[in-house]
């Protein structure tokens, strides 16, 4: 039974946590965010790339909302509920199904650490997807396999989360090899499950790899060295990168340490080989196909989310879960969090600061003539509404929230004129993002009313 001090925490964790939800759910729409959020809007369907089949888990909320035909502000609400929603069921799951405290504290950490920039982009799938392997490690770790329907759960888990995000294999690995490596022994029926789920996911990336995949895999490998190079040439860039796994992960780093100390002292030196092998080796293959990983930004948190489980979860089930002094480690997780979730908070300024630039777009545009609109980039510099590709989505979005008659698009100038482009404008025409234009029937009238026409400069206010 678990203490009622930890379910108060967890309480009020996940009541902050939604109570940032709803304060902070136009912050959300923004890159990736507002990319998915429109186009569940505009089909009222899933929105699957890239065969990331865990965005199904993303959307849910806002596809329901959608198809419940509800107004396009309560949708927006419901897309930034879904994230606490799914950690909530997890959470539920590992500690009222599995009895797992080890891994509610990890939920709830993962929840605040190493996401600055993934808490306003919860869409991504790598988040899905490293919640996902904390529920998937607590499922190996309570030998959740013995009957056909745990292997039939165990199944359906591993397979989501291996198609959740590419680098998702390696954590995958990781605490499989960790649990059978423990246990001693591996049955039959896990070990032709795995190999199944292999078979699957090996096919469907050697046959049906999408165009933006093999893109971003042949282009880090082809230049390894180079890249190896330039990271490596300089005992400053190395300093870099253990300040930045330091300062950004430190909770993480320091508890994969102490891990490492403790399993040594008890002469457990499979599990520390197994640590420092997939951790470090994690940690260089970033190095490896990344010029300056070491900078805190949106990309690099997608990057190394998956470090957190798997430091985070062997040091609470090896280290914490048997210590004898267990509430010192609780006040130091109650510190992390209450630390982290104040910097997500300070972090807001960034995207709440760019809403208003983008609604202030908008707004000009509602009262002018037309509905779709360019700006010179040369007018604005350094304007933050009009550095992301996602921003004639938004214009279309906030347009629509603030006015559901009134739908207008923005676009940079210098974007229409593009050869890709411009030859396909015309007065039935709009540009949807980077060189994609779509009609202007093809809209969901229920959410969108677009004007037909050309093309004309936004005049400043």
């Amino acid at each position: 039974m678990h203490s009622w001090r930890f379910i108060i925490v967890a309480f009020l964790c996940f009541a902050a946590y939604l109570t940032g939800a709803i304060l902070f759910r136009q912050e959300r729409i923004f890159l990736d965010g507002s990319y998915y959020f429109f186009h569940v809007v505009q089909s009222e369907n899933f929105w699957v790339e890239h065969q990331r089949f865990i965005l199904i888990a993303s959307q849910l909320l806002a596809w329901i909302g959608v198809q419940l035909q509800l107004s396009l502000e309560t949708v927006l609400l419901l897309n930034s509920l879904n994230p606490v929603i799914y950690l909530l069921l997890i959470f539920i799951v590992c500690v009222f199904v599995f009895k797992d405290k080890a891994a509610g504290w990890a939920l709830l950490l993962i929840g605040v650490c190493g996401v600055y920039f993934l808490y306003f982009v919860p869409m991504y799938e790598v988040w899905y997807g490293a919640v996902l392997l904390i529920l998937f490690a607590t499922m190996l770790r309570h030998e959740f396999y013995h009957s056909t329907w745990q292997l039939t759960v165990l199944g359906v888990t591993a397979i989501t989360l291996l198609f959740s995000y590419p680098l998702m294999i390696v954590g995958f690995l990781y605490f499989s090899i960790l649990h059978f490596l423990k246990a001693g022994r591996i049955s039959i029926p896990v070990a032709g499950l795995f190999f199944l789920i292999f078979c699957i996911w090996g096919a469907c990336k050697i046959f049906f790899l999408s165009e933006y995949e093999t893109g971003k895999v042949s282009y880090p490998y082809s230049r390894i060295g180079t890249t190896l190079g330039e990271n490596f040439q300089s005992f400053e860039n190395l300093k870099s990168l253990l300040w930045f796994l330091f300062t950004v992960y430190a909770e993480a780093m320091v508890m994969l340490t102490l891990t490492i100390a403790l399993l040594l002292k008890k002469g457990r030196f499979g599990q520390v080989a197994i640590l420092l092998t997939f951790c470090t080796g994690y940690i260089l293959l970033i190095n490896a196909t990344h010029n300056n990983p070491w900078h805190h930004s949106n990309y690099f948190e997608r990057m190394y989310l998956v470090l957190i489980p798997m430091c985070m979860l062997p040091f609470l089930t090896e280290v914490y879960s048997c210590s004898p002094h267990k509430r010192i480690f609780e006040v130091a997780f109650i510190c992390i969090i209450l630390f982290r979730g104040y910097g997500i908070v300070q972090h807001t300024e960034r995207y709440a600061s760019r809403i208003e630039k983008v609604r202030l777009f908008v707004a000009t545009a509602q009262q002018q003539v037309g509905s779709k609109f360019f700006v010179k980039g040369e007018d604005y510099p350094g304007d933050p509404a009009l550095d992301e590709w996602s921003f004639p989505m938004e214009a279309l979005l906030f347009s629509s929230l603030n006015n559901p008659q009134r739908t207008v698009t923005i676009s940079l100038k210098s974007d229409l004129e593009a050869g890709d482009v411009q030859p396909f404008l015309n007065a039935h025409t709009f540009r949807l993002r980077l060189n994609e234009i779509r009609e202007d029937t093809w809209l969901n009238p229920s959410y969108f009313r677009l004007q037909q026409g050309s093309y004309t400069e936004l005049n400043k206010q």
